[in-house]
């Protein structure tokens, strides 16, 4: 493609795209006083960035990772599949399976300082990364680049384990990833709970967990030597919260048609209310808009349904709902999805991935929280709850 820099060799005629993973942006350089050109200087060769190039050969779809940094692709591993990978992922971790890891030493910054590691990644196509329908990529170039997308999963962890209350319980840590780290806790005896399974959860620094009867809240982070702090809390229980189990607060929500609500309001002769973050813009979303409506249809009764849509504009969430005959209650977030600055509701409700869904009970409990992928155990879950 005409976008391709003059300074990368090894690019092959066919229709490319050339994507980057920014492991340090210029942000965060400018608070440890410099910027990319600067750490070239007193650092050497910075090493923050990983080049990626993506495209189609012999009717199948292929990338390439600039590995050793050289911005030359023909001295790299060549990875070719199915072009429909892209568009099909049934299950995610038998999905990354087929992508092989691709170990790449990188500079990274943490607690203010550069240091330099080896990462392990593996790339795999996901067209729906930046989840815009059609009608937002009219032309055949932004389509192909859209196609060519490729998404990043980093394998790289901290292990350890710690004893309290007599119980011996082990901890993972992310090394790096595009967020910042985040930990999975277990007891010593127990597996680690699979990606998207409905068991796992993810805490951050300064976050409370509850181990037994005790909470703990995760102090800090440590990376040399690497180190866990967890401050013991002197308190029997959550007042407010996110996670399964936790009470969540009665957030005032904007209607699309102006008639604002509560989650209290909405449960009003319900014995459950479905939360469900979405957007427009959203295609693992739309693809669930029958279900919904099917479930509304067969629950509605005793279950309150709330779809909560993360968008600029109110109009295009008016007409999606009119179109698809969405007979319940809508709301709007207003904000610009995967910007940095997040509305109040998303941020302290910790949504990161779309569809989100939260189930309430009467008191406002957090009763269920799963994703698209968990849709037929949220199912399964409301079913077997209405009908006790």
């Amino acid at each position: 493609m005409d976008s391709i820099p003059l300074d990368f060799k090894g690019v092959t005629p066919d229709s490319v795209f050339i994507g980057y993973i920014e492991l340090v942006n210029e942000k965060l350089l400018k608070k440890v006083g410099g910027n990319s050109g600067f750490f070239n200087r007193n650092y050497g060769d910075f090493k923050s960035t990983i080049y990626c190039l993506s495209g189609y050969k012999n009717g199948k779809q292929f990338y390439v990772v600039d590995a050793n940094h050289n911005k030359d692709f023909s001295d790299d591993k060549f990875i070719e599949f199915d072009k429909k990978l892209a568009h099909d992922k049934k299950s995610m971790p038998q999905f990354l399976d087929r992508f092989p890891d691709v170990r790449i030493i990188v500079d990274k910054l943490a607690e203010n300082k550069i240091y330099r590691d080896t990462i392990i990644i593996s790339l795999y196509p996901d067209a729906n990364y930046f989840t815009y329908p059609d009608k937002f990529t009219p032309d055949n170039k932004e389509r192909l680049k859209r196609d060519l997308l490729l998404a990043a999963a980093f394998k790289d962890y901290h292990h350890g384990t710690f004893v309290t209350s007599n119980k011996e319980y082990e901890v993972a840590i992310n090394k790096y990833g595009f967020k910042e780290p985040y930990f999975i806790f277990k007891k010593k005896k127990d597996d680690f709970p699979e990606f998207n399974s409905l068991e796992r959860e993810e805490y951050i620094v300064f976050d409370t967990i509850q181990l037994e009867n005790d909470y703990f809240k995760i102090d800090s982070i440590q990376y040399s030597p690497p180190s866990l702090k967890l401050k013991h809390l002197n308190i029997e229980k959550l007042s407010t919260g996110f996670r399964k189990g936790d009470i969540s607060k009665n957030y005032n929500l904007e209607g699309i048609y102006d008639n604002n609500s509560t989650f209290r309001n909405l449960l009003y002769r319900k014995k459950l209310l479905l939360i469900d973050f979405w957007g427009t813009w959203c295609i693992p979303c739309r693809k669930l808009t029958p279900e919904l409506v099917a479930l509304n249809k067969e629950y509605g009764r005793d279950l309150g349904l709330v779809s909560l849509a993360f968008e600029q504009d109110v109009e295009p969430v008016r007409e999606y709902v009119s179109v698809n005959k969405m007979n319940w209650y809508h709301g709007i977030i207003r904000g610009v999805p995967k910007s940095a600055k997040k509305p109040k509701i998303i941020s302290d409700l910790r949504i990161e991935a779309y569809p989100t869904f939260i189930i309430l009970d009467s008191d406002l409990k957090i009763v269920f929280r799963g994703n698209g992928n968990n849709f037929n155990e949220m199912t399964d879950f409301i079913k077997e709850f209405l009908t006790e």
